[in-house]
């Protein structure tokens, strides 16, 4: 009896503790959903796909270095704070688009034309930069592969 009595208690303090391990994936610093009101080209999704990929781990995309296979495919920068950042275009509304928060966000807009933009942008400002209201569309170069 004193046996039966010894067992269940060992296997409800081994499965209790079984249950009661937090898992230990760690969050997404990229969202992998884009926000909905913004049209993008195919290469900024593929760049945010990869970019999801090879920050998991990360404590904050300040500390991203990009890999060489991501060196090879897009074209980073490096921001005057020694941040790497990506450059590419944007299409605004202007009457809604605030260049200020773009600005604060670490940004550098050219003007080309009514509504788009040229921009650099840090890569540890990409998540709030697609919050910006008045931003349309969003796209950024791929290198070209040259076959020899």
């Amino acid at each position: 009896m004193i046996k039966k009595v010894f067992y269940l208690a060992l296997i409800l303090c081994v499965s209790g503790s079984c249950f009661a391990q937090k898992s230990k994936t760690s969050k997404a610093l990229v969202p992998e959903k884009l926000p909905k009101t913004i049209a993008y080209s195919d290469g900024f999704k593929h760049f945010w796909q990869a970019l999801s990929e090879e920050s998991r781990g990360l404590k904050s995309l300040a500390d991203y270095m990009p890999s060489n296979t991501m060196k090879r495919i897009f074209i980073f920068v490096v921001m005057p704070d020694g941040q790497q950042g990506i450059e590419g275009h944007i299409q605004v509304i202007s009457q809604f688009f605030d260049a200020w928060t773009f600005e604060e966000l670490g940004g550098y807009l050219t003007y080309i034309d009514e509504g788009i933009y040229q921009f650099k942008m840090p890569i540890k400002s990409l998540v709030p930069m697609l919050e910006i209201q008045g931003i349309v569309q969003v796209d950024i170069p791929r290198k070209v592969r040259v076959k020899k």
